[in-house]
């Protein structure tokens, strides 16, 4: 869990405006050569009975999501389970807000409650501890 912290910090300090005079947070989500890369990495990783999950975070729509087909095929002939998490700003969700839930709802697993939730980013870290409590909504 100390490095999916480190990596949020990370992504808060540079991509959610932290230091918006050097680096401005960027406008587009794309996640296909995450999820290709994925698919790489449970390919090649032993299958000893123990479940595969993909854990997605966003920020934002996804920009890419007509190109996902073949990979998602890939990843549900493997029987990967996948959690989705958008993160957002603040409480009220903005119209982006609801696009990124609706394009991270069309790639979890089912029943898509369980496997997604959208978030303040200030309270993604506590989602993030729920998907392995098995007595969480995620988990």
């Amino acid at each position: 869990m100390a490095e999916v912290e480190t990596d949020l910090d990370y992504h808060e300090s540079n991509f959610m405006g932290g230091n918006a005079a050097q680096q401005p947070a960027p406008q587009t989500t794309y996640l296909l050569a995450g999820l290709q890369k994925a698919s790489s990495l449970f390919k090649t990783s032993p299958s000893d009975g123990r479940k595969r999950v993909l854990i997605v975070v966003a920020d934002g729509p996804l920009d890419d999501k007509d190109k996902y087909q073949t990979v998602m095929a890939e990843l549900a002939g493997m029987q990967v389970q996948i959690f989705g998490v958008t993160m957002r700003p603040f409480t009220a969700q903005s119209p982006s807000d609801l696009t990124a839930d609706s394009d991270m709802q069309g790639i979890v697993s089912t029943p898509k409650a369980g496997h997604f939730a959208s978030v303040e980013i200030d309270s993604l870290r506590g989602s993030l501890d729920g998907i392995c409590d098995p007595h969480a909504q995620q988990g």
